[in-house]
């Protein structure tokens, strides 16, 4: 299993390549295309959500640009008066 796996990398470039490496690439590109943590996390196996997160958010820092522009996007409605939610009392 190893020789197809070396020659595998050797044949395209990725001689220094190890498995681990290509299950972290999966898991940041699953989340940065915004696959949810839960799923990431039961397709790698991790024993909680928090894990993934701690393993592999970091390497995806255009997702705090998305959020300050989802943030601001919600600002700018709202003073349209246009609420962001209704809220209802008992």
């Amino acid at each position: 299993m190893r020789t197809v796996a070396r020659l595998w990398r050797t044949e395209r470039g990725f001689e220094g390549l190890k498995f681990h490496e290509l299950r972290h690439t999966q898991a940041t590109h699953l989340l940065a295309s915004g696959v949810d943590v839960k799923t990431v996390q039961e397709r790698l196996g991790h024993a909680s959500a928090m894990m993934t997160l701690d393993q592999n958010s970091h390497a995806i820092p255009e997702n705090d640009r998305k959020a300050a522009d989802l943030i601001g996007e919600l600002f700018l409605m709202r003073s349209k008066a246009t609420p962001i939610v209704e809220v209802k009392t008992a």
